[in-house]
């Protein structure tokens, strides 16, 4: 069709000593991939959801590179858009994401819960196996 293809964006982190993903992160403590270490799951201000893996359980541990939630087959990414903040369209790309960890369906496995810029209050259902969490689409709460 003569229309330029793009292939899915590639995000970088950088590498520190200090765990970094991005600003205003509201990091919980929980044990994601239930290894018997507690890990950090983390919101942010662009409306990413990720979590840090504890390498080694130490007092203080080694964490690896944050890894992007995904729900329903793509990263969880609340934005604004142009009509979702009370600050007007120049909040459009934020989404101040701000979460909990729980079993929220009592089913044994760990759900995220989440709100945003939207002040929508959203449970992100696990439906994978025990310690490999595999979310489901948003449904509000």
């Amino acid at each position: 069709d003569g229309q330029p293809q793009f292939v899915p964006p590639q995000y970088f982190q950088q590498v520190a000593a200090d765990l970094k993903f991005g600003a205003l992160v509201t990091p919980v403590s929980f044990d994601w991939d239930e290894d018997g270490d507690e890990d950090l799951v983390c919101g942010n201000t662009s409306g990413n959801i990720a979590w840090f893996e504890n390498l080694d359980g130490a007092p203080q541990p080694k964490c690896a590179a944050p890894q992007l939630l995904w729900a329903d087959g793509q990263p969880i990414h609340l934005q604004a858009g142009p009509n979702g903040s009370i600050q007007g369209p120049a909040e459009a790309k934020w989404g101040y994401s701000t979460l909990s960890v729980a079993d929220w369906n009592h089913d044994g496995r760990p759900d995220v819960v989440v709100n945003s810029i939207w002040g929508r209050v959203e449970w992100f259902e696990n439906i994978g196996q025990r310690g490999t969490p595999v979310l489901a689409a948003a449904q509000p709460l």
